[in-house]
């Protein structure tokens, strides 16, 4: 138990008025245990691995916002999300609906919390958000995942046998057309995963907006450490091992969803604001459908490219 106990008490645990040494009330402690026990997890995992490694998730170590969270958490006008407890959110981008009533076997009853669009992330629907429940196909082998408008994500998709074989893949960019015409934003944040060379800028964090046709990418000084001797992305002789390990990695594919039309058959590729290259585009539908741009033929390590699609 990770708190201060007495167990033949109401609560089984101490009164919530029991003051301690130094006039320190018990409610407002009453969980410390467990904060040192992760803390005493955190040092030692540092501690084994004499400071080589770290064990924790980039934006939730830098804001403290949770991986996962309730929908309320980003959706705070959504009242009737309120006492929700089987929806979730994992990230700002994307929405996890599991079926846990007994009897759902085909269909599940699914609300969103506003009127967004909501696309199905592992098939090609969408849906326009609604706040009353409507059946949704909900497969056995499928946990319903849904992109959030307005949002794009990064991810890698060849399938390894671990992570950790992953490393040097190809990113897919997806992005999610928000259905209220504002852009689409996203970030994609990469470091060694593994040690604490981010503290010397060692690491990528590229920011992403779709608007009129046309994603952007620039690399962001965001969270720079500004104390550390080495500035990545930069033109400074100190050596930037990470940075020049990804040299060679790309961007595979960027899937746009929910486009108004999908007419477009080529992608004008710019760096550095000048025109590189034409790559093909390959569209499904005429309205509401995707479009994926294929091997826009730039890396995560170009610091700043768009791409335009065009008919």
């Amino acid at each position: 138990m990770n708190e201060p106990s007495v167990f033949n008490g109401p609560e089984i645990t101490m009164d919530k008025d029991v003051v301690h040494y130094g006039g320190i009330e018990h409610r407002d402690i009453h969980n410390i245990y467990g904060m040192m026990y992760h803390k005493a997890t955190y040092d030692g995992l540092k501690a084994r691995e004499g400071g080589r490694q770290r064990p924790f998730f980039f934006i939730a170590s830098k804001t403290g916002f949770p991986i996962t969270a309730p929908i309320w958490a980003h959706f705070p006008s959504a009242s009737n999300f309120f006492d929700d407890n089987k929806m979730f959110m994992f990230g700002p981008a994307l929405m996890v609906a599991p079926a846990t009533t007994p009897g759902e076997l085909s269909t599940i009853k699914l609300a969103f919390p506003d009127t967004q669009a909501y696309y199905d992330y592992l098939g090609d629907s969408h849906f326009s958000g609604h706040v009353l429940p409507s059946d949704i196909p909900a497969p056995l082998d499928q946990t319903l995942v849904y992109g959030v408008g307005g949002n794009i994500i990064a991810s890698r998709q060849r399938k390894r046998r671990s992570s950790a074989l992953m490393k040097n893949d190809p990113y897919t960019l997806t992005v999610f057309v928000s259905r209220t015409g504002s852009p689409s934003v996203g970030s994609l944040y990469i470091d060694d995963g593994n040690s604490y060379d981010y503290t010397k800028n060692q690491f990528i964090y590229t920011d992403f907006t779709f608007k009129n046709a046309t994603i952007y990418a620039s690399h962001s000084s965001k969270y720079y450490n500004s104390h550390s001797n080495s500035n990545s992305n930069s033109n400074s002789d100190s050596p930037q091992p990470f940075i020049d390990s990804q040299a060679n990695v790309r961007y595979e594919r960027i899937i746009v969803r929910g486009l108004r039309n999908t007419y477009f058959s080529t992608a004008m590729v710019y760096i550095n604001d000048l025109f590189s290259h034409n790559t093909t585009v390959s569209c499904t539908k005429k309205r509401g459908g995707s479009c994926t741009i294929r091997d826009p033929q730039v890396f995560v390590s170009t610091t700043n490219w768009h791409a335009k699609l065009v008919f």
